[in-house]
């Protein structure tokens, strides 16, 4: 009778100590399957489209036409692209008339906009930082 009491408890230990190793394991992967991942949160925090030219509207004389620049073609895909150049184009209808003056940038992706400037023959008076900038021909001939 001592041998099977001693069998219970030994056969309750086992099975205590297998969930535990199981948990144990299961708790363990999930860490390590989940310690390089962060979610990104950053889309919560995204401007709306508008806002992202507000600051450089308000910059501009009133009545003054603008350029447009953006991407080029092939960053994006088409879809994404097209989207994009639409909502400028809604944001921007007031002034863009092929103005002769300024030009505002429209970039979606980290570009040196001392380089376009230089390649443009561009001033930059404004840069927001997030790819849309401000800039005046430094020549009216163009």
């Amino acid at each position: 009778m001592v041998v099977m009491r001693k069998n219970k408890w030994i056969n309750k230990i086992e099975k205590l100590l297998i969930v535990w190793a199981v948990l144990a394991s299961l708790t363990y992967f999930v860490q390590k399957a989940t310690a390089n991942y962060t979610f990104d949160y950053s889309f919560l925090f995204e401007p709306k489209y508008e806002e992202r030219f507000e600051s450089l509207l308000s910059m501009l004389p009133r009545g003054e036409k603008i350029d447009y620049i953006t991407d080029p073609p092939g960053v994006f895909d088409k879809g994404i692209y097209e989207q994009r150049q639409r909502l400028a184009n809604y944001l921007l209808a007031p002034y863009l008339m092929n103005g002769d003056k300024y030009v505002i940038s429209d970039f979606h992706r980290p570009t040196n906009l001392n380089k376009v400037a230089k390649e443009r023959d561009l001033i930059i008076v404004k840069d927001l930082e997030t790819g849309v900038a401000l800039f005046k021909r430094e020549t009216l001939s163009k």
